[in-house]
């Protein structure tokens, strides 16, 4: 019944935000987002919950190149800065850490660097 709901809502959903003043104030429990601002925040919420139930059933294909890509984006603009190249993570590494799904190393705290390393993560 939920995914049928889902199915039912979304495309409607969809149809009204693209519509939509993106630079929309919308106001949401604490701060005043644009509604594309908002949405993005949307994007991150949906990919990282997805990557949880995929992890719990085992599965590794988790959402869209255009989804995941918006999340490393909102990840590095709440870092401040691009993770360094040295940790060699992937996004799915930078994701799962930047939410607090896997723990940071010792090694990724040092090339992170002290100030850094203390904003992860980056949301809880």
């Amino acid at each position: 019944a939920l995914v049928d709901a889902w199915d039912e809502r979304w495309p409607a959903a969809f149809d009204e935000a693209a519509a939509a003043d993106p630079k929309r104030l919308l106001a949401t429990w604490g701060p005043a987002l644009t509604l594309e601002e908002y949405l993005r925040t949307r994007v991150v919420e949906m990919v990282v919950h997805h990557l949880d139930l995929e992890d719990a059933f085992g599965r590794t294909c988790w959402g869209t190149d255009e989804a995941v890509g918006i999340v490393d984006e909102v990840l590095v603009d709440l870092l401040g800065k691009e993770p360094p190249h040295e940790l060699d993570w992937d996004v799915v590494e930078f994701i799962e850490r930047a939410t607090g799904r896997k723990e940071l190393t010792e090694h990724e705290r040092t090339l992170l660097g002290v100030r850094a390393a203390k904003r992860f993560p980056l949301i809880a």
